[in-house]
């Protein structure tokens, strides 16, 4: 039984792509979505994505286009060698043939006009299409008004029904034998969704990946922020255990700064460390020494190092315990002396704070955690 104090992620069946796999054990994959009908344009943007400084994106998603335009794209991208994966939107499953030889993913549902039989063999044929071809992929990409109107008369409430639509076609996806599929919701009740389509998949035999998509578009909080909304809803969900990939799609949003955000996200959430974290105390009474300043210096030393967590804390009566998952710590001891720690270990104690700096790093080289800038 889960343990709602202890996280878990929620275990799923592994799409396979060219370039990297999704799901499963692997970490969580970061998308962007672009936005654009110009050729020129998109491959602009894709450029920019996939070389971003903030965190580049392995996801690509793109808006509806042409086969022609999707295969000018798979030539940038396969010509300059970068590592991402092309994801075009496609609700005709009959046009999928021409989309999947340059893309990896193809992402729809069949017209919710259809009835039930017709519906169901839309699916098949989306997937035969993609079956023909290695490490292809279909995400199954949802909202309220792709609800099939056999699914919208039975009365199900909107989520529920939304739901069941997941369910209905990655169920006939894996009954035509093809696995490689995935789920994407598009909705403004993030959460009740995703909880809801993580208990519906109860089959350990049926466990699509999620990708969370934030979108802008469909935000209940007039006025906020796109990084307070999505923090507070796909935080929420990776703290639950609940993605396997994650998209900021604001299209008013520099997109270097959606992928900065999404990655920012994620190391938040402890799921992928891409940057250096530094942990520290608000500062109180008792701290011994500027916090502010010394965290300035010591960031401007060290913020190159992937995945090193360091601690600054203003002294010794709360900061060891505050800074316990730290690989590295600096404690104010007294006055002008500083204490330094590995892991949870005092390994260094009142060193006069004008050598700590130089002796924190020396510490970093020793554990064999420094990399040049």
């Amino acid at each position: 039984q889960r343990n709602p104090y202890s996280y878990r992620r929620r275990w799923s069946q592994v799409v396979e792509l060219a370039s990297f796999p999704v799901g499963g054990v692997h970490a969580v994959r970061v998308e962007a979505a672009v936005h654009s009908s110009d050729v020129e344009q998109l491959r602009r943007l894709v450029r920019e994505a996939a070389l971003a400084k903030s965190g580049q994106a392995e996801i690509i998603r793109l808006p509806p286009a042409r086969a022609e335009v999707v295969g000018l794209l798979r030539d940038t991208v396969d010509r300059e060698g970068w590592p991402v994966a092309l994801s075009v939107e496609c609700h005709d499953p009959g046009s999928a043939d021409a989309l999947i030889e340059s893309a990896d993913i193809i992402r729809g549902v069949p017209d919710p006009s259809l009835d039930r039989t017709a519906w169901m063999n839309a699916v098949r044929t989306l997937v035969a299409r993609a079956a023909k071809a290695e490490k292809k992929a279909v995400q199954f990409d949802l909202s309220s008004v792709r609800v099939p109107g056999f699914l919208r008369v039975t009365g199900l409430p909107e989520i529920e029904s939304v739901v069941e639509t997941a369910k209905l076609a990655v169920e006939t996806s894996y009954e035509e034998g093809f696995r490689n599929c995935s789920i994407s919701v598009r909705h403004p009740n993030l959460i009740a969704v995703h909880r809801q389509l993580a208990a519906a998949f109860s089959d350990p035999a049926v466990q699509p990946p999620f990708h969370l998509v934030y979108d802008a578009a469909l935000s209940r909080c007039a006025g906020c922020e796109t990084l307070f909304e999505a923090s507070a809803a796909l935080g929420s969900l990776l703290c639950d255990g609940i993605g396997d990939a994650v998209c900021l799609d604001d299209p008013t949003l520099p997109l270097t700064d959606a992928l900065r955000m999404s990655y920012n996200l994620l190391q938040a959430t402890r799921l992928r460390i891409s940057k250096t974290e530094f942990i520290s105390c608000p500062s109180c009474g008792r701290t011994l020494f500027d916090l502010q300043e010394v965290t300035s210096r010591i960031k401007a030393r060290t913020g190159h190092l992937t995945g090193v967590k360091i601690a600054i804390m203003g002294c010794i009566v709360n900061g060891p315990g505050e800074m316990a998952d730290a690989d590295f710590g600096y404690v104010g001891a007294s006055a002008g002396r500083i204490n330094l720690y590995v892991g949870k270990d005092l390994v260094e104690r009142n060193i006069p704070m004008a050598e700590a700096d130089d002796r924190l790093i020396a510490l970093i080289k020793k554990e064999g955690r420094w990399a040049e800038p």
